[in-house]
């Protein structure tokens, strides 16, 4: 597949900024992709620029790869990344990147989760799956993710080195 998308660059201030929308990346279909250095949502205390839905959701990976790093921020999500449609052909790597406060409406099913990967037809083993020195959360804030990382249906990956935090005063 000759198919790619690169969103941001490897540099020291954020690539692109995406805010006050429904999704930040919305995709789908035989294409590789690269995230790096994005900003999604603004830690806006009124909420004007928080991302609706999910900062990144991409469908029906298939055989193709998906490279999320380089500290991606990501504020005010109800899903912060969430990647289905996985095969054993499948290569996921993310990793550096900071989740901070989740945004909450019901506390129902999967939301408030930093990092979602599912498949729908259970795959053991994907080709390459690492996720690595995330910051999840923070110490001292409310505002925390209610789901750190959610695998479903998919294995093969390597978790590692991630810190991930939760607060029992949640609103989730």
């Amino acid at each position: 597949n000759g198919r790619s998308l690169q969103v941001g660059e490897d540099d020291t201030s954020p690539s692109n900024e995406f805010t006050n929308c429904m999704n930040g990346i919305f995709a789908s279909g035989d294409c590789n992709y690269t995230i790096y250095n994005n900003l999604f949502g603004k830690n806006s205390v009124s909420g004007v620029d928080r991302i609706g839905i999910r900062n990144i959701y991409i469908a029906n990976l298939r055989s193709n790869f998906v490279d999320i790093d380089f500290h991606n921020e990501f504020y005010d999500y109800t899903y912060g990344i969430e990647i289905e449609g996985l095969t054993n052909e499948s290569s996921v790597t993310i990793k550096n990147n900071d989740f901070f406060d989740a945004f909450i409406t019901s506390g129902q099913n999967f939301e408030g989760t930093a990092i979602l990967l599912n498949t729908h037809i259970p795959v053991s083993r994907i080709l390459n799956g690492l996720i690595q020195a995330n910051q999840i959360g923070t110490e001292t804030g409310t505002s925390q993710p209610r789901i750190g990382i959610h695998l479903g249906n998919v294995g093969g990956f390597r978790i590692q080195n991630n810190d991930i935090y939760f607060h029992e005063d949640n609103p989730g």
